[in-house]
C-alpha cells in the first residue's frame, strides 16, 4: 500500500510540471524575479547644494579702518609758567599776619616761583588747643589766579583776595586761617562801630572735650581805646562787657584787655588791616582764663554800615574753609547765597544787626572787602557751633 501513494504522488508531480511547461535541462529553470531593476533612475541626481554657500566672503572690508582715538584724549594744555600780573600784586611783598581760628598768631611771608607759590610761617604764638606750627605751605595755583591749592588731598590751601586780604587751611593744625595785611598800629586807628561775628573754644584744664561757642555782636571802640561790648545785640541791647585796648610797644601789637590793676586781664591780639568802611579788624582771642579752662578764638568785625551802601561790591564767589574741615565756594548776590553745587539759600540783609546777614535763622555772616566770615551755632555741627572764613580769590 505503501508503493501505491508513492506513485500516485509521482504522477500528478509530472502532470502539474507537464501543465507549467516544465521539462529536464534550461527549460525547466523558473523565470528570474523582478526582471526590471528597481529604481533604474538614479536617487538626486542633482547635486545637493550645487551653489557655494555665502560665495561672497564675509567682511571683505576691514573691521575699524580708521584708528581708534588718533587724536590725544585729554590732550593737556601747556602750563602757564607764571601768575597772572593781578594775581602777582595781589602777593604782598612784605609779610602778612596769620592768625588761625583757634586764635594762633604767626608772620606769613610768601615766595612765588612761576605759578607755585611757597607760605612760610614764622614766629606762632599758639594758643591752648590746636598747633599752629612754624613751617612752609607749598602750593599751586591751579589757572594762573590766586587760588592755590596742594596737588596732594591734605586740604593745604591758600586764596589771596589782595595785597591785605587772604586765608590759607594749615595742613598741621587743620583749621583756617585768616591772612591780614595793611596793618595799622595805633590804638587809634581801630576806633568806629563795628558788626562781628565770634568763634570761641572753651578748653578745659582737666582734658575734657572743647565747647565751641558761637554769636555776633556790636563792638564800640573810642578814640582812646576804650571799647563796649553788646553781644547779640545791637548799641540798644544790653552791655555786656567793657575794656581798653592798649598799645604794646615790644611787640608794635594792639592788646586787648578787660580789667585794670589785679584784675588787668590781656584777652588776646586785635589787628587793624586798612581804613574807613573797608576796615577790618580781627581779634585774636587768647583768655587765659581761671582754674577751670582757657578760652581762645578768632573775631571778625566790619564797620556797622547797611549792606545797600555798598552796591554789588560784596556779591561774588568766595572760596572757603570752615573749621569742620569742609572747603566750598559760596556765591553771594542780594537775596541768596548759593553752596557749590547745592540749591540757593534765602538771606536776609542787615539783619540781626547793620553789616550783617542772616541765612536759615542762625547762620550770620559778613561779606567785605572781599572778605566772608560765617559763624553758626546750628545743632550738631561741631557739637555747638563752626566758623567758616574766605576770600574772593583775585584772578
Amino acid at each position: 500500500m505503501k508503493n501505491k501513494a508513492k506513485l500516485f504522488l509521482s504522477s500528478i508531480s509530472l502532470a502539474v510540471l507537464a501543465a507549467c511547461g516544465g521539462g529536464s535541462g534550461d527549460e525547466n529553470q523558473p523565470a528570474p524575479v523582478n526582471p526590471t531593476p528597481v529604481n533604474p533612475t538614479p536617487v538626486n541626481p542633482t547635486p545637493v547644494n550645487p551653489t557655494p554657500v555665502n560665495p561672497t566672503p564675509v567682511n571683505p572690508t576691514p573691521v575699524n579702518p580708521t584708528p581708534v582715538n588718533p587724536t590725544p584724549v585729554n590732550p593737556t594744555p601747556a602750563e602757564p609758567v607764571a601768575l597772572t600780573a593781578n594775581c602777582s600784586g595781589a602777593i604782598p611783598s612784605n609779610s602778612m599776619v596769620a592768625i588761625s581760628a583757634n586764635g594762633d598768631v604767626a608772620n606769613a611771608s610768601f615766595t612765588v616761583t612761576g605759578r607755585d607759590l611757597r607760605v612760610s610761617f614764622s614766629g606762632s604764638r599758639v594758643a591752648y588747643e590746636r598747633q599752629f606750627t612754624d613751617g612752609t605751605l607749598s602750593v599751586k595755583s591751579n589757572n594762573g589766579s590766586c587760588l592755590f591749592n596742594e596737588t596732594t588731598s591734605s586740604g593745604r590751601s591758600v586764596a589771596l583776595a589782595s595785597h591785605r586780604l587772604g586765608y590759607a587751611f594749615h595742613p598741621v593744625s587743620k583749621i583756617p586761617v585768616l591772612l591780614l595785611g595793611d596793618i595799622q598800629t595805633d590804638v587809634a586807628d581801630a576806633a568806629g562801630t563795628y558788626s562781628m561775628v565770634r568763634y570761641q573754644v572753651d578748653q578745659p584744664r582737666n582734658g575734657g572735650a572743647p565747647a565751641l561757642r558761637t554769636s555776633y555782636a556790636t563792638f564800640v571802640i573810642q578814640n582812646n581805646g576804650s571799647w563796649s561790648f553788646y553781644k547779640n545785640g545791637g548799641t540798644s541791647s544790653a552791655l555786656t562787657a567793657t575794656g581798653t585796648l592798649e598799645k604794646d610797644t615790644a611787640s608794635n601789637r594792639i592788646l586787648f584787655v578787660t580789667g585794670s590793676g589785679s584784675s588787668r586781664v590781656v584777652r588776646g591780639t586785635v589787628f587793624v588791616s586798612g581804613q574807613g568802611d573797608s576796615k577790618i579788624l580781627a581779634f585774636a582771642e587768647n583768655d587765659p582764663g581761671d582754674a577751670e579752662g582757657s578760652v581762645s578764638g578768632l573775631f571778625i568785625a566790619a564797620s556797622q554800615v547797611a549792606t545797600s551802601s555798598f552796591g554789588n561790591l560784596n556779591n561774588g564767589a568766595y572760596s572757603t574753609y570752615s573749621t569742620d574741615g569742609v572747603s566750598d565756594t559760596l556765591t553771594l548776590n542780594s537775596t541768596t547765597i548759593t553752596p557749590l553745587g547745592k540749591s540757593p539759600i534765602s538771606i536776609s540783609p542787615d539783619q540781626p544787626i547793620a553789616g550783617l546777614y542772616t541765612a536759615r535763622s542762625n547762620n550770620y555772616f559778613m561779606a567785605r572787602s572781599g572778605l566772608f566770615a560765617v559763624v553758626s551755632n546750628e545743632t550738631g555741627i561741631d557739637s555747638g557751633g563752626y566758623i567758616e572764613i574766605g576770600v574772593i580769590p583775585k584772578n
